[in-house]
């Protein structure tokens, strides 16, 4: 059953040729199908190869046009370091993402176990929900590749729109989110690169600061 959010939040012309799931929710491009049925919780691997190679909407599936900013549909960490592990999705596919994906638009929202899922399809995915979304439009980015997988390392946003609970996030809203990861953040540095990493990201996150929402 489509949620009231859902009915609210007008859907996109690029997006309505999409299907439906069972319980009502659109299902994006990139989702993976178990046992005939969309779960959201993965990302199908073709997909992912086919949005590298042929520039395509992470989103919809359709095709990106050369020379336009397109957003990363990031949370307040991925603005601190550059990463995401999602392409890039026309605006308003984005915006929609943001305001509507139950993970993305409730901060309460938890992403279910992945145990029943096909070993294939398995991520490990975000565990934490950062409570904000952000789209974080640039210019150009690195794709960036390794056991993990495939990342994307963005340049310095030209622009980025923070969003909770399917309206326009305060700075308040931000802030919060950003002190609640930033332990998990600064731990996983050190760990991985040590007192200088830990440094450099200390900058990063002063750097970061310029983005967030005025009010």
């Amino acid at each position: 059953m489509a949620t009231a959010v859902q009915v609210e939040v007008p859907i996109p012309d690029r997006l309505k040729d999409r299907p439906m799931s069972k319980r009502g929710f659109l299902v994006p491009w990139f989702v993976a199908y178990v046992n005939g049925e969309p779960d959201f919780r993965v990302m199908e691997p073709a997909k992912l190869r086919e949005a590298i190679a042929f520039n395509k909407c992470w989103m919809c599936g359709g095709q990106l046009r050369g020379g336009v900013t397109y957003p990363f549909v990031v949370g307040p960490m991925c603005i601190i370091n550059r990463i995401s592990s999602e392409p890039i999705s026309h605006a308003e596919c984005a915006r929609y993402a943001a305001m509507v994906c139950p993970f993305l638009s409730r901060p309460n929202a938890r992403r279910r176990e992945i145990k029943d899922m096909p070993v294939h399809m398995r991520e490990d995915g975000i565990k934490r929900n950062p409570g904000v979304t952000a789209l974080a439009f640039t210019r150009s980015y690195e794709i960036i590749t390794d056991q993990q997988g495939v990342l994307f390392h963005f340049d310095k946003p030209v622009a980025v729109e923070w969003y909770c609970e399917s309206r326009t996030a305060t700075r308040k809203e931000v802030m919060d989110s950003i002190e609640s990861g930033l332990p998990e953040l600064r731990e996983m540095t050190k760990k991985i690169d040590g007192q200088e990493g830990l440094t450099a990201m200390n900058r990063k996150i002063q750097n970061a600061m310029r983005y967030l929402p005025r009010a």
